[in-house]
């Protein structure tokens, strides 16, 4: 009987442990690693950096990618919390709505859609254990199909 009140009370213990970690901070400036993603065929920018600002559930974030293709540079910047309610994100000059929901302590997703509803994204985006590494996994759709691929990035 005593065993089975050891085992009982560890099971509780671990599980309390579990269900109250923190949620990791993003915050800092973070920098894509291109030899580290799997970008799937889309064209590599020459630098993409993000900075984030992250006080649980408060998060915002800014950051500009600058490709060598005709794309051109793009800026892009959000400012709202992971709470599961829609918020405007800025892209270049086209107004998208997107919101944050927590998936663990590591790892948040994200659905955007633009206002028209033409382009729809889903990411998961995690942060290692030791808060070096940023991994997005990225699910695009658009009127020309679906897209898929993984961006990493090192905190700088």
């Amino acid at each position: 009987m005593r065993l089975c009140s050891i085992v009982v009370l560890s099971a509780f213990l671990t599980g309390t442990a579990v269900s109250a970690a923190e949620p990791a901070n993003m915050s800092g400036t973070w920098k894509l690693n291109v030899d580290r993603s799997k970008l799937h065929g889309r064209p590599a920018p020459s630098s993409l950096q993000i900075v984030i600002q992250h006080n649980e559930p408060k998060l915002s974030y800014k950051g500009r990618i600058y490709t060598p293709s005709a794309e051109g540079d793009s800026e892009f910047s959000f400012d709202g919390a992971i709470d599961g309610k829609e918020y405007p994100v800025k892209v270049d000059t086209t107004d998208q709505r997107i919101t944050f929901k927590r998936l663990s302590p590591y790892s948040v997703q994200s659905d955007m859609h633009t206002v028209d509803g033409k382009i729809q994204e889903t990411a998961t985006t995690t942060i290692s254990l030791d808060g070096k590494t940023l991994v997005r996994r990225i699910i695009r759709t658009t009127p020309q199909g679906k897209q898929t691929w993984t961006e990493t990035y090192d905190k700088v």
